[in-house]
């Protein structure tokens, strides 16, 4: 975990790093929840361009309170990136 602040202190953004688990071995499809909480994707996952070149994706995560599929939404919005490849240099 890491976070950027202000010059006052105040916490502007957080990052998260997470190892990411899979619902079964062969599903693309990824788990995003812990006890009461999930985050639920929402929208289309978009390319990551580096001078033209895709070298990753970032996906648009909610935040809800509850369980699944009845859980209420919540304000809270994450910004999920996936690096395929290294940039090119």
């Amino acid at each position: 975990m890491s976070c950027n602040a202000s010059s006052n202190g105040v916490v502007i953004e957080w990052y998260f790093f997470t190892p990411r688990n899979r619902r079964h071995p062969n599903d693309k499809r990824l788990i995003r929840t812990a006890s009461n909480v999930y985050w639920k994707a929402t929208g289309t996952t978009k390319l990551v361009l580096s001078k033209g070149e895709e070298i990753g994706s970032k996906r648009s995560l909610v935040f809800f309170r509850g369980k699944s599929p009845k859980g209420e939404k919540t304000d809270w919005l994450m910004h999920e990136y996936l690096l395929t490849k290294a940039p090119p240099p």
